[in-house]
C-alpha cells in the first residue's frame, strides 16, 4: 500500500513539473528548444518504463547489500562526474 501511494504522489509531482517546464519552454525558450526537449521526452519514457519493470524484478533477485553497494558506486562516480565537468 505504501508502495503504491509513494507513486501517486511521484507521479503527481512530476507531472506538475513536467507542465511547468513545458509551459516555460513553450513562452520563454528559443525556437528550437521545445523541439530538442520533446526529442528528449521521446527517449527517457521508454527508459523509465523498462526501468520500473526492471527494477524491481532485480530487487527481488539480488542481495541488498550488493544492491546498496552498487548504488554507492553509481551516485559516487555520477558525482565525481558532475564535479568534473562543472
Amino acid at each position: 500500500m505504501a508502495v503504491a501511494t509513494s507513486i501517486g504522489v511521484v507521479f503527481a509531482a512530476t507531472l506538475t513539473a513536467a507542465v511547468g517546464h513545458l509551459y516555460t519552454f513553450a513562452v520563454h525558450a528559443a525556437p528550437g528548444t521545445l523541439t530538442q526537449v520533446g526529442q528528449i521526452v521521446m527517449f527517457t519514457i521508454p527508459g523509465v518504463i523498462l526501468g520500473g519493470q526492471i527494477g524491481p524484478w532485480l530487487q527481488t533477485r539480488l542481495n541488498p547489500t550488493t544492491v546498496r553497494l552498487g548504488m554507492a558506486f553509481v551516485f559516487c562516480a555520477l558525482g565525481v562526474f558532475m564535479l568534473l565537468r562543472g
